[in-house]
């Protein structure tokens, strides 16, 4: 840096738009005191050049100058600039152009202000602070800038490992590579964010943790056994009842969970064993999402109910979740405008290799837009109720959609593993059940299973449950 008086104020400065657009000043510091050091250990000042333009650039004919009288008073050397590449020209005085290594031109900066240009091949300014660019100060730089360049680092949905140590110290030796052993895996987001609000708490109807605090007398070692126990929500509000009219199967409490404790529906039948939770979650004209953690031990053979409302044929208003035939079914039906019963579907496999292990079904009954959508471990069945492996034809249905307002209105009850007959009894666990009267997002129902790997369960306010934004990144 040039040590000299202030200069007169300049009443306006010109800086050329690049005559090729190609190669520009994007920024410089005249006065570096506390930056960016050279290879000497020095702050010198500094000229940063970009290539703006689409294809490589041979800076070879380009000068750089402080003297509008000598536009070629340093000379770059033969080397290439990639498109989107940025370079960076010490302006020390220390006249350096090596092939390799850093640049130094053959003159400082005045802090005070002075010409600066960048010389494209031919003579013409690519680049022009005239007749002065304006008083620098300490430990800050100046350019006209580029417009940002966004780049998505991880695009919204994309598959994510996480590893959860039980201790600080638990971290195995190859964390920090691309094939470390993860603990859990899924779509993102995922994590901790508490400036990331949930909705979830919005609209929520009804939530069933199945934890030991929330059934029967808190003990966690109830069963039915020809007898009832209650299932509460967290605020101790009762919800409804576990049930078995006979010792011929049961309902127990205290099972080993995904989110702490499960109920368990014993593999025995002819006991009617269920979960009645009442006339409550009637759709009608509305919409409705309900949300649940299933832990099978059988999949094939004749119909098994693991949630229901109605619905318990191709003939019957309401919905229910199923499973026939290795298949998982959510099936809908709501009366028509000719008044006939319509039947609505996604289904996917679901065989031996799902059983003995905890699962995530979501089923969304959208009124408002006419969709039915179905979500099995975060993998959705869409728009056209096809993708990720789902069909909407089957069991029953023959579409995913239908007209916005339809009436599924139903007076059944909503029970738990049979369906309104007492029928179609589904043998395993069940965890952490919720609705809701309103269609959930996906961002939301990933949020609810993510937040399941992670052993939570829903929130109770606004809080959030997990949810990284898609990560990017912002350069010049």
């Amino acid at each position: 840096m040039k040590p000299l008086a202030a200069l007169p104020l300049i009443a306006a400065i010109s800086v050329a738009a690049p005559v090729c657009a190609e190669v520009a000043i994007t920024e410089f510091a005249a006065e570096n005191d506390r930056g960016l050091r050279d290879e000497d250990q020095q702050f010198s000042d500094w000229i940063e050049i970009a290539n703006t333009g689409a294809t490589p650039v041979d800076l070879s004919g380009y000068h750089l100058t402080d003297d509008a009288a000598l536009p070629e008073k340093w000379a770059f050397p033969t080397r290439t600039l990639a498109p989107g590449e940025f370079l960076v020209v010490f302006a020390s005085g220390k006249d350096r152009a090596p092939a390799e290594g850093e640049l130094h031109t053959n003159f400082e900066l005045q802090n005070a202000g002075e010409y600066l240009a960048l010389i494209a091949p031919g003579g013409e300014a690519a680049t022009e602070f005239a007749p002065s660019f304006p008083t620098q100060y300490s430990g800050i730089s100046y350019g006209p800038g580029v417009d940002p360049i966004e780049l998505a680092l991880v695009n919204p949905g994309a598959e994510a490992a996480i590893l959860i140590p039980a201790n600080a110290g638990d971290l195995p030796a190859d964390w920090a590579t691309a094939g470390f052993p993860a603990t859990v895996s899924g779509p993102t987001g995922a994590g901790y964010q508490a400036a990331i609000e949930s909705t979830l708490a919005i609209d929520l109807a009804l939530h069933a943790t199945m934890d030991n605090a929330d059934v029967g007398g808190g003990s966690g070692a109830d069963t039915t056994d020809a007898g009832a126990f209650d299932v509460r929500d967290p605020d101790a509000l009762v919800l409804g009842q576990a049930i078995a009219e006979n010792t011929g199967g049961n309902v127990t409490a205290g099972a080993s969970g995904v989110i702490g404790e499960a109920i368990d529906f014993s593999d025995t039948t002819g006991g009617n064993r269920r979960v009645d939770l009442g006339p409550q979650l009637d759709p009608g004209t509305g919409s409705l999402t309900v949300s649940l953690w299933i832990n099978a031990r059988a999949s094939s053979g004749s119909y098994r109910f693991i949630a229901s409302k109605g619905n318990r044929g191709s003939a019957d208003n309401g919905w229910a979740i199923w499973t026939e035939g290795e298949r998982l079914y959510l099936r809908a039906e709501y009366t028509g405008s000719n008044n006939t019963t319509q039947n609505l579907t996604v289904n996917r496999a679901f065989g031996a290799s799902e059983l003995n292990a905890w699962h995530h079904i979501v089923m969304v009954l959208d009124n408002g837009n006419g969709i039915l959508t179905g979500y099995y471990d975060g993998a959705t069945s869409g728009a056209s109720g096809t993708e990720n492996g789902w069909s909407n034809t089957g069991g029953g249905g023959d579409t995913h959609t239908f007209a916005p307002g339809s009436d599924f209105s139903s007076a059944s009850n909503f029970y738990l593993s049979v369906r309104d007959d007492l029928t179609g009894e589904w043998p395993g666990r069940i965890d952490d059940l919720a609705a809701w009267t309103r269609p959930l997002s996906p961002a939301e129902a990933a949020e609810i299973y993510n937040a399941g790997l992670a052993g939570n369960t829903l929130p109770r306010s606004g809080a959030g449950l997990s949810g990284l934004s898609p990560l990017t990144s912002k350069r010049r």
